[in-house]
């Protein structure tokens, strides 16, 4: 299956969970009708393909008090050439640096079973 269908499914199946606001992390380049870049777009390069905010769990606080944590999830497809760039690692190992959780998924299940072991406080 194409890395876009993957992402898909996994935008869809995720969007359903209640403690879990995902985007799709679009990135890429404008050129002019020569072929020059004039302009690029995206959050920064190596970021993960799908950026969200997940709600944590909080007990010991008042009820209405929320707090966030950043999730991000890196899609690969299956294909045993289909892994990580340099700059998508170092972005992953940013993100669990600073306390967010960053995975990467192959599918739908890698996603939801990410999604649990975010929930369990992991950063991976």
């Amino acid at each position: 299956m194409a890395e876009s269908r993957t992402q898909h499914d996994i935008r869809l199946a995720l969007g359903l969970e209640d403690d879990l606001v995902l985007w799709r992390n679009a990135a890429g380049a404008i050129r002019d009708d020569k072929g020059k870049i004039v302009g690029k777009f995206g959050l920064v390069v190596g970021a993960c393909d799908t950026i969200g905010i997940q709600t944590l769990p909080v007990r010991l606080l008042p009820p209405e008090t929320i707090i966030g944590r950043f999730f991000a999830l890196e899609i690969k497809t299956h294909a045993k050439w289909s892994k990580p760039e340099p700059e998508q690692e170092r972005f992953i190992n940013l993100v669990r640096a600073r306390g967010g959780f960053a995975a990467i998924a192959r599918d739908v299940d890698e996603a939801r079973a990410a999604l649990e072991r975010a929930r369990k406080g992991e950063r991976a």
